[in-house]
């Protein structure tokens, strides 16, 4: 929503090893993202909602691992 879109991956640019650069000003957006939603985590229902009334998803995931250590 910062930059108005997803910038095309043609029209980005290369990858630089910079902090705080961006490419995404001269860049041609391929789509506009209007609005986000955040859902519930491990609700199936409200996910399937956010999918019919406001359109495609993204969705991120943490992986949690614990490790027990037996001394």
């Amino acid at each position: 929503m910062k930059h108005d879109g997803i910038a095309l991956e043609d029209t980005y640019g290369p990858y630089l090893q910079e902090d705080s650069f961006c490419h995404h000003d001269t860049a041609t957006k391929g789509a506009r993202i209007l609005g986000y939603v955040n859902v519930t985590e491990s609700d199936e229902d409200a996910l399937k909602l956010a999918l019919v009334k406001k359109g495609p998803v993204s969705v991120g995931m943490i992986r949690r691992i614990y490790i027990y250590l037996k001394i």
